[in-house]
């Protein structure tokens, strides 16, 4: 069976894509956020931080 006709890959690969994408807008709308609000070098930091926490 090709892996193109598998439905439990293309599930799988469906979601890790979408997800993928998810995280690219996250990781641009962080900053441009922290520059439209003009917040400091401190509170960007700290965002980025939160952002990271579920990561370590």
């Amino acid at each position: 069976m090709p892996l193109w006709r598998n439905p439990d890959f293309l599930r799988f690969w469906s979601g890790q894509t979408i997800s993928e994408f998810g995280d690219q807008v996250t990781n641009l709308a962080i900053p441009f956020v922290a520059l439209v609000l003009k917040s400091s070098t401190f509170e960007f930091a700290a965002l980025r931080v939160v952002q990271m926490a579920p990561f370590s």
